[in-house]
Formats: C-alpha cells, structure tokens, sequence
C-alpha cells in the first residue's frame, strides 16, 4: 500500500486538537465578557475604603478639604513618607518654596505631581503646614 501525502506538515491528530483548543478558549472569553462588562458600572461614583469614605468621589475630595493640610498629607504624601519609604518630612523645617518645588518637578525616587493631583492652593497649605510642623512620633515606627 502506497501513503498519501498530506498537505498538512503535522499529523491530523495535532491539528483537529489545536482546533478544539483555540475554539474552546474562544468560548471561554465569550462567557467571561459579560461578567467583565457587569463589573465595569458598579460601585458607583466612587469604591468604599474601610472607614467609609468613597475614594475617587466628590464627597471624598470634600472629606479631606475639610481636614485641611493634615488631611492632604494623609491623602498624597503619606502613602510613601509615612511607610518607612520616603524620608520623615515632619519637624525638619522644610523650607516651603523646597517642597512645592520638589513636589511640582519630582526628585530622585519620588515623581511630580500635577494639579489634577494637588492644586496649587492645596500645595500651598501643605508646605507651610509641613514647614512649621513638629516632628510626628508616629511617623516611620519611631
């Protein structure tokens, strides 16, 4: 008996196999989009921290307007300067035209922050707040 050659460089099995596979996982995302699509409009404006402040709402931004530079601090400088990875800024007598300049153009590990982040009033209070604080215990575990 004579074999016929296949047009095919891999055998049948392999290919009837891929197939299966690819159209399998083709389904696969059909089913997951609706899901996706579903989680994409809840939770309204804002998602809930654990102290009941939606973060990313308007209610939010007046939250912490309302508590001032210290609020400020808490909400964009103390993620890092107070984790023990950036260095203390409380009671060092940071001038505050430094720091508004260092929080406007970056410095080494630390990057700029625009006024969709912190506008310039906010900046403003913070720096002078920061330039005339005492040190912080609580700040870096000391």
């Amino acid at each position: 008996m004579r074999e016929v050659a296949s047009p095919c460089p891999w055998p049948v099995f392999w290919s009837r196999t891929l197939f299966r596979r690819r159209a399998s996982l083709g389904r696969g995302l059909w089913l997951a989009l609706p899901v996706l699509v579903a989680g994409c409009g809840s939770g309204g404006p804002g998602v809930e921290r654990g102290d009941g402040v939606l973060v990313g709402s308007t209610a939010a931004l007046d939250a912490v307007a309302s508590q001032g530079p210290e609020g400020i601090y808490a909400r964009v400088c103390g993620y890092c300067h107070g984790a023990n990875v950036g260095p203390v800024l409380l009671g060092r007598g940071l001038p505050a035209e430094t720091i508004h300049a260092i929080v406007r153009n970056g410095m080494n590990a630390m990057p700029a922050f625009r006024e969709s982040e912190i506008t310039d009033d906010e900046l403003q209070a913070l720096a002078q707040w920061i330039e005339q604080s005492d040190a912080d215990p609580q700040e870096h575990g000391n």
